[in-house]
């Protein structure tokens, strides 16, 4: 079943984009422009490629952008603990103001819980086939 697009949060820099769902895979992402080729694109074929970082035992959820950002805080809870995922694309330095090198960073809030991280690369950027 895939995720309506409205469940989809916008990172950007300026130059690429991607969108996150409320559990925290990143399922499109096109770098470094917005017309590249895309490098996850799960939001069209399921096997496309995607960066998912959620909690490992069932969870909860909530999201909200950062006050003045474009970055994506994600709040999972579960029945041991909350984890907390930041999402937000890297810009080069000095663009618009930016000093960022992270794109998503995750810590702990309330008691230590593990996490599940997987990354599936879609080949469908020739760039990407030659480097691969």
């Amino acid at each position: 079943m895939s995720t309506p697009i409205a469940d989809y949060g916008l990172l950007a820099d300026c130059n690429g984009s991607a969108l996150v769902d409320r559990a925290g895979s990143i399922d499109w992402l096109c770098m470094p422009r917005y017309d590249s080729p895309a490098i996850f694109a799960r939001l069209l074929d399921p096997d496309a490629g995607h960066w998912s970082i959620r909690p490992a035992a069932p969870f909860g959820a909530e999201r909200r952008y950062l006050p003045g950002s474009l970055a994506i805080e994600t709040t999972f809870t579960t029945g041991s603990g909350t984890v907390r995922l930041i999402d937000v694309m890297a810009a080069a330095d000095g663009q618009r103001g930016h000093d960022l090198d992270s794109m998503r960073r995750t810590s702990c809030c309330a008691r230590s819980r593990a996490s599940r991280a997987t990354s599936i690369w879609s080949w469908s950027s020739p760039r990407a086939r030659n480097t691969g």
